[in-house]
């Protein structure tokens, strides 16, 4: 196993196969891949604004 440096500063343990298939994604996997990033940060974003007017609801008036 290769040891690589991720950009968080943190080193983790790739396997040269697993490096392979990232590198070798094609244009479709890639939108695909940034399509579901995209809606799952919009899932979460959604979630915290119901949630913060759902605690606000229950503030005392």
């Amino acid at each position: 196993m290769e040891t690589v440096a991720s950009t968080g500063g943190s080193t983790e343990q790739v396997s040269a196969d697993q490096l392979e298939s990232v590198i070798n994604w094609t244009w479709r996997d890639r939108i695909v891949h940034v399509w579901h990033q995209l809606r799952a940060a919009i899932e979460e974003i959604n979630y915290v604004a119901r949630r913060s007017v759902e605690l606000q609801m229950r503030l005392p008036k």
